[in-house]
């Protein structure tokens, strides 16, 4: 009985719902003679909106050979379930006569799903096998998009994802450069007309996988029909600052801070038409813009501060947050001389979003840019962070702490009063400065067992000198 259900579903214009979690839903549709994968959620109005992976050879080729297209298919699929629960779908298929499979999981909430493509084996030549995923809404152009052209081989360390958005409708691609060779492939959108993503190996004239025996490659996909219009990259950026990700990229050996000055940043531009992604001025230009709106937001000016997240959100999304062979700094952000300023400007951007938000993550990206950095630039970085955030910084208010030294052991709890610190092994002859900020008037300091007593914030504000 369970089997002619399950059969009616499939033969369903609409296809058969293998599972959703509340905010999306997936789904195996029938498109010509390949079975297909829709990821579908509603908008506002109660209207499906879905996002449709299709091997349609009229729209444009999935499978190109050097013998032209390659014939694309998925014949059959198998539902996954994880701990009793039905989490996802496994299709199989063919590219020629080979073996192909496509795995897509639902996350158990939100708005995300996760896909992998595997081949155990390839048709001579193969010069694109492209993950085409449509809007259904083909007739609207979308208001947001980004990137601008594709995006491929090692540049995706530094630009993982592309997305579009149309009013509230948010979608975004992510690529995880743990599966596959980036040598090949490439990523990009398409906003005009049918606005969608192409992942794979996109290009012909980049790409070439005739010396590979097989191949797979993974990627996130977000569909958030309820995004803050014009701004759901943010969200974006917190799901590739997600707390597993970043903490590794925090740690490192920190060079001497030294003297100088960082390069001068320049003036900060007339930006009342300015939109991310659309029209906005160069890295340096959105970087000065972060510093002064960080600067007023210190005086708790918020409309400022969420200004400043936003340009500070749009410049993290081109942070290497991948390791690959050839890639970049592993922490460090973009290429060529508009970045040339940026990089040493970023660490202090991202610590100060961390001092007035307490939010890790941007601590995290800011440590991780301050090892991108080269031993020089290190230095003055660090001497010119110093006098704000000491050796040890701690965010009172969200029990968030960072320091910049080498310590053989740290550890920070906060209590209803203050916090207890243990630190051990500076391995330098002066004693370590803690700053520390927060909204109380004066917090209890415990370092090693011995109680410090209340100090004012004004004075751990200014930073006090821990014994030895």
């Amino acid at each position: 009985m369970v089997e002619n259900r399950q059969f009616e579903k499939r033969t369903e214009m609409a296809g058969s719902i293998i599972c959703e979690n509340g905010c999306v839903r997936l789904r195996v549709v029938r498109h010509g003679i390949s079975l297909g994968v829709m990821l579908e959620a509603e908008d506002a109005e109660g209207n499906d909106v879905s996002l449709l992976h299709i091997p349609d050879e009229h729209l444009a080729p999935m499978a190109v050979t050097a013998g032209g297209a390659a014939h694309f298919r998925y014949v059959s699929f198998d539902p996954i379930e994880i701990h009793g629960e039905t989490r996802g779908v496994r299709l199989s298929g063919y590219l020629d006569d080979d073996e192909v499979a496509l795995t897509a999981l639902l996350s158990t909430s939100g708005t995300w799903g996760h896909f992998l493509f595997e081949a155990p084996t390839l048709p001579a030549r193969l010069t694109r096998f492209a993950h085409r995923w449509l809007a259904t809404e083909q007739a609207i152009s979308p208001e947001v998009f980004w990137p601008r052209e594709m995006v491929s081989q090692h540049a995706l360390t530094g630009s993982p994802a592309a997305f579009f958005q149309m009013g509230p409708i948010f979608s975004a691609l992510v690529v995880d450069l743990e599966e596959g060779d980036p040598r090949q492939l490439g990523l990009s959108t398409l906003p005009a007309g049918a606005p969608g993503f192409d992942y794979g190996i996109c290009s012909p004239a980049e790409h070439s996988a005739d010396s590979a025996p097989s191949m797979r490659f993974a990627y996130a996909l977000c569909l958030d029909t309820h995004a803050v219009p014009d701004y759901g990259y943010q969200q974006l950026l917190r799901y590739l600052g997600n707390p597993e990700s970043l903490p590794p990229l925090a740690a490192g050996k920190f060079a001497a801070p030294t003297s100088g000055l960082l390069p001068a940043l320049p003036a900060v531009p007339e930006v009342r038409t300015w939109l991310p992604f659309v029209r906005e001025g160069s890295p340096a230009e959105i970087a000065a813009l972060v510093a002064q709106q960080l600067r007023g937001a210190g005086r708790s000016d918020w409309s400022l501060l969420e200004g400043a997240l936003q340009w500070l959100d749009r410049l993290c999304l081109h942070q290497r947050l991948s390791e690959v062979s050839g890639g970049g700094r592993f922490g460090g952000f973009g290429e060529g001389p508009d970045w040339r300023i940026v990089v040493q400007w970023m660490p202090h951007l991202l610590l100060e979003a961390f001092r007035l938000t307490g939010n890790p993550e941007y601590a995290y990206r800011g440590m991780a840019a301050i090892n991108a950095l080269a031993p020089k630039q290190q230095g003055v970085v660090l001497g010119n962070l110093h006098p704000r955030f000491g050796d040890i910084f701690i965010n009172a208010d969200q029990g968030a702490a960072v320091f910049f030294t080498h310590l053989s052991h740290f550890h920070s709890r906060m209590t209803p009063n203050g916090i207890i610190l243990e630190v051990a092994n500076a391995r330098r002859p002066q004693p370590l400065q803690l700053v520390m900020e927060g909204t109380h008037d004066c917090y209890q300091v415990e370092v090693n067992g011995k109680a410090l007593g209340f100090l004012p914030t004004a004075q751990l504000r200014r930073g006090i000198l821990l014994p030895a």
